[in-house]
């Protein structure tokens, strides 16, 4: 039984490891798009809103940034032992009164903070808006707009950044 949780627990911890590299990868990819994008101008104007917020995506990025960065600690201290791993997991744990509890208040906030910042002048918003959806085949060579849409309303797919990486 002790082995089944011990395994148990280095497939979730891996999990998230994973997750928080997807969310992080995500963000950074499609703030580079923008940047990369930004200043090319057809029929007057760019292929995003007229006063794109980009502080939403900065925060996810962020956030995912240190969930990436606890969890690679926890992942990397069991390349040395599973002791060593559960010490980690143990002491970051209580750093702080928690870094559950922590990491828990830092993603409701991050989750809040992002959803009223999300007016459709937003990176994430302006893929899927449905008055953008007139100007963006302009652009359909320079940023694959649906490809952002369909990665927030069907975060379960593929990932559609893959055919993006390098």
């Amino acid at each position: 039984m002790k082995a089944r949780i011990r395994r148990l627990r280095a497939v979730l911890r891996i999990t998230t490891l994973l997750l928080a590299i997807y969310m992080t990868v995500s963000m950074i990819i499609t703030l580079n798009k923008y940047l990369s994008s930004r200043h090319v101008i057809r029929g007057g104007r760019n292929a995003w809103a007229k006063q794109t917020t980009t502080w939403p995506t900065i925060l996810l990025l962020a956030t995912s940034s240190i969930t990436l960065l606890i969890n690679a600690a926890v992942v990397v201290a069991y390349l040395k032992s599973i002791r060593a791993a559960n010490r980690t997991h143990d002491y970051a744990s209580w750093i702080g009164g928690g870094v559950f509890v922590a990491h828990m208040g830092m993603w409701i906030a991050t989750a809040v903070l992002y959803r009223t910042g999300k007016t459709g002048h937003d990176l994430w918003g302006w893929s899927c808006d449905p008055k953008a959806k007139k100007i963006q085949p302009q652009f359909s060579d320079v940023v694959k707009f649906e490809r952002y849409c369909n990665l927030q309303v069907c975060p379960t797919s593929p990932s559609p950044f893959l055919s993006e990486l390098p």
